[in-house]
């Protein structure tokens, strides 16, 4: 057996610093990191946390912020990573405000805790605020607007719609706050927050569920009356008497995207109630240019019968001088009459959502199978590259079991990759609530030119009495961080100086085990040490 000289101790150490060192280094493909806990810091065992949203600070790459519910607590929080997603911390201040302390709903499959930023790095984040006073989730429950400056350190809280005390057919259920946006344009952040309204004591069936939107004008300190978005929508239905029936809204809500030029895009899928059969109706897209005031709708999808598409759109400004629009969402085409499969789509518009590319499947497992693919992400980045993300069933074995699957496009959502699986371990979902509750939210993405992270809700740690439910990350790398910039050069030194201590600590270990007179440890403790480095 060979005795371990210093230099090949320091070759050992040059392997173990440069993995975590080189965040997103130069590979062939993208490079795809090991899973990390971000909920790390919440040591109850009843912990239960949605998906989260993901959002990356423009003026700092390394920071990293994502928002979930906790169920159990019922309460928003704010997690920080500060190392691109390496490491996570769980914030202390809360969005919400003392008088409406929950923020959880359980409208699934669209995220409850949408961000945004505006300018200076301000984080905008959208919540419902509710108290026992107010009956619980499914009663009065409000729309609030939370604003930190600080990456979430300390916040600001605004009330967007207040619906304590309204009794009886007034009694007002808006959730959930699906989507925040904000426009960077003009002198101020003009931020839009957008929620599902519904009246669950209402007689009329007509008036079930729609979509709203409130708008501020001075960063988010104050907002204007809300917006019957559905109100707006030009066209109606007849209904089996010849009746003019306006749409409503049913199990999705609203998602929302901004351009450069401060134009404001939503879309949400088109349903209908009383009318057997259901007729097959769109996803519409509104575009609006006076901040909510008037919208021009187009068909994005084609018509499907489908009443639960999950839908995200996205700008970005890669593809024209209009940039794109990038629509993802699941929906059902061309199944057997009881099939529960679902497929994800998607589709692009270069031209202000005028026009759209035909719709493009995304998951490529084998459409024999039958296998479920719901709640899909999207990121975009400046340089026309696009990741989706979903949940899948292609590898459960019976048990409920899902994994995150992605694909990404570099020639802005004309071709795509194959599907690669980013879920180390299937979640199993006969833990947690997807399954008891129903409640399924997106997993959260974010897009940067060198990586996109990824996060989800997984319950390996949980069992069938803890009901454990955490947020795991990954990142997948496409070139260094910070590559040809000073950040470059700061990992470079780091990574130097890193190992020129370490070899001198090491070197001195040797000399010291060898007593100086060049004789080495004896042999079981060299295979181990020898172990312990390749290790």
């Amino acid at each position: 057996m060979r005795r371990l000289l210093p230099g090949a101790a320091l070759f050992g150490a040059v392997v173990v610093l440069a993995a975590p060192a080189a965040l997103g280094a130069a590979t062939e493909g993208p490079r795809i990191t090991s899973p990390v806990r971000a909920t790390v810091d919440d040591l109850a065992p009843t912990r239960t946390y949605s998906a989260p949203y993901l959002l990356v600070d423009p003026a700092n790459k390394k920071n990293i912020v994502a928002s979930a519910v906790e169920m159990r607590t019922r309460n928003c929080r704010l997690f920080r990573s500060t190392d691109a997603g390496q490491s996570w911390k769980l914030l202390d201040a809360s969005p919400g405000l003392p008088s409406y302390p929950f923020c959880f709903n359980t409208a699934g499959m669209q995220t409850e805790t949408p961000i945004a930023w505006g300018r200076n790095s301000t984080l905008y984040y959208g919540l419902n605020g509710w108290d026992t006073q107010d009956g619980g989730n499914r009663n009065n429950v409000s729309v609030l607007l939370a604003r930190s400056t600080d990456l979430g350190d300390s916040w600001k809280t605004t009330i967007v719609r207040n619906t304590r005390g309204l009794a009886d057919a007034l009694v007002e259920n808006d959730t959930p706050v699906s989507s925040v946006a904000v426009d960077t344009s003009g002198p101020r952040d003009v931020v839009y927050v957008t929620w599902r309204k519904a009246l669950p004591n209402q007689v009329n069936p007509v008036f079930q569920r729609a979509p709203f939107l409130a708008v501020s004008t001075d960063g988010g300190e104050t907002f204007g009356d809300p917006i019957d978005i559905q109100a707006k929508y030009p066209k109606t239905i007849k209904d089996a008497t010849g009746k003019d029936t306006p749409f409503v809204m049913s199990f999705s809500a609203v998602s929302m995207t901004t351009d450069d030029k401060g134009t404001l895009y939503l879309i949400y899928p088109l349903n209908t109630v009383g009318i057997t059969p259901a007729p097959a109706e769109p996803i519409v897209m509104g575009r609006s240019t006076d901040r909510g005031a008037t919208f021009e709708f187009t068909d994005v999808s084609p018509p499907s019968v489908y009443t639960e598409h999950v839908g995200i759109v996205k700008w970005s400004p890669a593809g024209g001088p209009q940039g794109s629009l990038h629509v993802i969402y699941e929906d059902k085409v061309n199944q057997p009459q009881g099939s529960a499969d679902r497929d994800i789509y998607y589709q692009r518009s270069v031209d202000a959502g005028k026009t759209w590319s035909p719709a493009k499947l995304l998951n490529d497992d084998d459409p024999s199978k039958l296998a479920v693919q719901i709640t899909p992400n999207i990121g975009v980045t400046p340089d026309g590259r696009v990741d989706a993300v979903w949940w899948d069933f292609r590898d459960d074995k019976g048990t409920i079991a899902t994994d995150v699957y992605y694909t990404y496009s570099t020639d802005n959502g004309g071709t795509w990759s194959k599907n690669t699986r980013l879920t180390d371990r299937s979640v199993s979902r006969r833990i947690g609530v997807w399954t008891g509750a129903d409640i399924r939210q997106p997993p959260g993405i974010v897009s940067l030119d060198e990586f996109a992270i990824v996060g989800w809700d997984d319950t390996r740690l949980g069992d069938t009495t803890t009901q454990t439910q955490d947020i795991f990350t990954r990142a997948v790398q496409f070139k260094a961080l910070g590559s040809g910039s000073n950040d470059a050069v700061r990992y470079a030194l780091g990574a130097m100086l890193g190992l020129a201590a370490v070899g001198l600590v090491l070197l001195v270990f040797s000399l010291v085990a060898r007593g100086g007179n060049g004789a080495g440890p004896p042999a079981a403790e060299r295979d181990g040490a020898a172990k312990a480095e390749i290790a």
